[in-house]
């Protein structure tokens, strides 16, 4: 199982940086579930919106400000999460999560999560996620998933 979480972690390129306020808003937990919720449904735009990207933007506030002149390193994130979007939503179709601690250090945070499929063993991995400029959290990295 754990190979699967890391092509589901490498496939979706957490660890660059995308973002938007209709996913997660005010609480590190939401934005993981929202994402991994996303991820489970196959909806793109809405795990583009959970992951941070700021650094990407040039200055918008979303990627979605940009669609038609997206920087080429988020059209690659978008063209990358598209194009493994049926593939993650089969793998993660009977995957459930559970969220531990939440460690906060101002603008950043990190996330427990214990992930199960089926009868599989649970893994546990720590979520990074960080505010963007407009307050949202949004996941950074996937941690030991990558």
């Amino acid at each position: 199982m754990r190979k699967t979480f890391q092509l589901l972690a490498l496939a979706c390129g957490f660890s660059l940086t995308v973002s938007l306020t209709s996913c997660g808003g005010g609480d590190p937990k939401a934005v993981v579930d929202d994402a991994f919720t996303a991820m489970k449904e196959g909806d793109t735009e809405d795990l583009m919106d959970c992951i941070y990207l700021d650094d990407l933007l040039d200055g918008a506030e979303s990627w979605r400000d940009l669609k038609d002149e997206l920087p080429e390193a988020v059209q690659h994130q978008m063209k990358m999460v598209e194009s493994v979007a049926p593939m993650l939503q089969g793998m993660l179709k009977n995957v459930t999560w559970k969220f531990g601690d939440v460690e906060r250090d101002g603008d950043e945070a990190v996330v427990s999560v214990k992930m199960k499929r089926g009868d599989e063993d649970e893994i546990e991995s720590r979520v990074k996620v960080v505010k963007d400029k407009s307050g949202h959290w949004k996941i950074k990295s996937m941690g030991d998933l990558m």
